[in-house]
Formats: structure tokens, sequence, C-alpha cells
């Protein structure tokens, strides 16, 4: 049962997510099964389909999440998902999907890791929507955000496996396929415990609440970090592929990076816009602050001298006031500000 005052805990979205970790699961056993039987091919092929079929309850069951945190939209956190969207593609196209389409061109080696990196990217931006959103960083949010993500860069590394093996193949060479299956083993066992902690974290109890959007700005240092590593992004990308002598996807580069700064600007550009919001706004009433009184009368008195009109200035004054926080207390005073203000914005 949640707590007295507390939103209730977005049972779907739990329980759906909860379903793609038995998915998870299945995958594994259709693999396993493939190992100890002749028909390998049909058994890989099983498991990509379950693990296909991971995918959209994950996306449902966080963005239930998504919805009982924040039911509108924010357009801070829309921009930061975009960069990370973004970025993600870019690193999905170079390392995954481009040299699937190469190898196994229109086949099921080609379109499985297309569809799995399509399926990637869904997951990692809602996942980033809800680490992104305003609101208290909750620790079983966080946990969940970290086992999710994992879990995709496993899967991920699953499909980059078996295209080096078919390309291994194709000339001859043979591939290190037990050292990588057991850091994708070891990567799915941290998914699973940092989803099995969030599932038992008590913070638990206040995933349901919705995400008010704060009056201050939280100082997230971490999240700056993010998005200037986000624009080293392509640049880094682009010198592994020159160190590789690989510059067939230079136009993808190219264009993901501008999409990446002019989406970093335009996040830039409304952080200022908060900052001076808040600079001339009083946190309290939500009316203009004195210093913005000041600056604006200048203004309208300048324009006024140039036109040779008249300018009036309308003062509010609460009687008594004082004896309002002497008697009832600071926090009755503010509440009398606060319903002066609602009144006199008209």
């Amino acid at each position: 049962m949640p707590s007295r005052g507390l939103a209730p805990v977005p049972r779907r979205g739990w329980i759906l997510l909860a379903g793609s970790q038995v998915l998870a699961a299945a995958t594994d056993v259709a693999l396993s099964i493939s190992l100890r039987t002749s028909s390998a091919t049909v058994g890989v092929a099983l498991a990509d389909i379950v693990l296909l079929l991971r995918y959209p309850l994950l996306v449902l069951g966080l963005a239930a999440l998504v919805r009982a945190r924040g039911p509108g939209r924010n357009a801070a956190s829309l921009l930061d998902t975009a960069m990370f969207l973004a970025a993600a593609a870019l690193l999905f196209w170079v390392f995954l999907v481009a040299p699937a389409v190469r190898t196994g061109g229109v086949s099921a080696a080609g379109i499985v890791p297309a569809v799995c990196a399509a399926a990637g990217l869904s997951v990692v931006g809602v996942t980033v929507r809800i680490v992104a959103g305003d609101g208290e960083r909750l620790a079983t949010l966080l946990l969940l955000a970290g086992g999710v993500l994992v879990g995709v860069v496993a899967d991920a590394a699953e499909v980059c496996t078996r295209i080096g093996a078919a390309v291994a193949s194709d000339v001859g060479i043979g591939g290190s396929g037990g050292t990588a299956s057991d850091g994708r083993d070891a990567a799915r066992m941290v998914s699973a415990l940092l989803l099995a902690a969030a599932a038992l974290h008590p913070s638990l109890a206040r995933s349901g609440q919705s995400a008010a959007v704060p009056a201050v700005p939280v100082r997230d240092g971490l999240r700056l970090a993010a998005l200037c590593g986000l624009g080293l992004v392509g640049p880094a990308v682009l010198g592994v592929q020159a160190g590789r002598g690989d510059l067939r996807d230079v136009r993808v580069i190219a264009v993901a990076s501008a999409g990446i700064m002019l989406l970093i600007i335009a996040r830039m550009a409304r952080l200022e816009a908060e900052q001076r919001h808040l600079a001339i706004t009083d946190g309290l009433t939500g009316l203009r602050s004195r210093r913005y009184l000041d600056a604006e009368m200048r203004v309208v008195a300048r324009r006024a001298r140039r036109v040779g009109s008249r300018v009036g200035l309308l003062l509010v004054d609460v009687d008594h006031f004082k004896s309002v926080n002497d008697r009832f207390g600071h926090p009755a005073g503010d509440q009398v500000l606060t319903e002066v203000a609602r009144g006199c914005s008209w």
C-alpha cells in the first residue's frame, strides 16, 4: 500500500518491465538450447524474435513511468532526450547498423541488427526522458535507468559480436567468442541486479509522484558534463573511424554532429531564458521583481518622453500586513501575498 499523501505506484509500468526481464531470460534460454542442438540457426533466430518482443514491453513500461512522473511536456528534458538520441543513433549506425547492412544486405543478418538498433534507440530515449525530467532524482529511477541502459548495451554487443563472427567466417579468421560471451553475461547480470535493486528500493513508493517543475533549477554538474560529452561524440567517432581507415560514414557523422551542436545551442538558449526569468520574477508570488520594475520604468519613461505621452503607475498596498505576520506567522503572510498577487494578475 502506498504511503498516505503519495501518488499510487504505477504498477502497470513495473509489471511491463518485469515482463521484459522474463523475455530477456527467455532469450538466454533460446540461445542455450541452440548450442545443444544441431539447429543453431533456428535457435539464434528464435532468440532474435524473443529479444525484439522484449523491447515493446520495455518502451511501454518506461512510458507509463514517464506519464506518472510528468503528464505534461517539458521542453528542456525533451531537448536533453533529443541530444542523447542523436548521439546514440550515430553510435548505433556507425558501429552496428552500417556494418550489419554491408555484411548481410537484405537478409536476416542485415535487417535484424537494424531493427534491434531502432528498438534500442526507443528504449534509450524513454529512459533518458525519465532521468532528464524535472523533479526529485529518485534512487529507484536511477537504478532502473542504469539497468535498462546496461541491458541495451549488452544486446547491442550481442549483435555486434555476431556481425564480427560473420565477417571473420567470410575471411576465414577465428574469433574470440568466449571472452565476448563472458562480458555480455556479466553485463546482463549487472543489468538484472540494478533492476532488482530498483524494484526493492524504498523510493519505489514515490515513483508515481508528479515531477513538479522546481522554482529554482537544480545545479546538476553531472548533466552539464554529460551535455559536454555529447558534443564530443561526433569528433570522437570520426577519430576512431579515421584511425581504422574507414571514412564511408563521414557524411553521416558530419550531419549527426551538426544536429547535436544545434540541439546544444537550443538547450543553452533555453537555459539562458530560464535564468533571465528567474532573475526578474519573484519566487513567492510569481510577479515581476523590483529589479525588473526599475529597468522597465526607465524604458517606459524614455518612450513616453520620445512620443510625448504620459505614464501611469498603480500601487497596491496590503494594510496591516505586519500584524498578519506577527499574529499568524510568516507562512500565513506568504499566503496573503500570494492571494493578493493572484488578484492583481489581470
